[in-house]
C-alpha cells in the first residue's frame, strides 16, 4: 500500500492529505494529517478535528476521497495541512 490518499474538493481544487494506509491488526487507517510545525503525523482526536473543519467548510461541494494513483488531478489541487484547519 504506497498510494497517498487524500480527501479533495472538487469545486474549491483543494486537498487534504491523509497519508497511507496502515495496517492495525486486521483493519487498515490512515496515517492522519501532516503538521509541518510538529514535524510528524497527527492522528487520532485533533486529526478527526481538523477533517470536521474540512467537511464542514465544503459542505455541499464535491468531494472525492481516493489515491493519487486513482485520482491523478489532484496533484493540481492545492495542499493543506494540518496547521492550516
Amino acid at each position: 500500500m504506497s498510494d497517498y490518499f487524500n480527501l479533495c474538493c472538487k469545486d474549491c481544487k483543494i486537498s487534504l492529505n491523509l497519508g497511507k494506509k496502515i495496517s492495525k491488526g486486521d483493519v487498515f487507517i490512515m496515517q492522519g494529517m501532516f503538521s509541518e510545525e510538529d514535524r510528524k503525523w497527527i492522528e487520532g482526536d485533533r486529526a478527526w478535528l481538523a477533517i470536521q473543519a474540512f467537511l464542514q467548510k465544503h459542505q455541499g461541494h464535491a468531494l472525492v476521497f481516493d489515491s493519487d494513483s486513482n485520482f491523478p488531478e489532484m496533484q493540481f489541487y492545492d495542499q493543506l495541512e494540518f496547521d492550516e484547519l
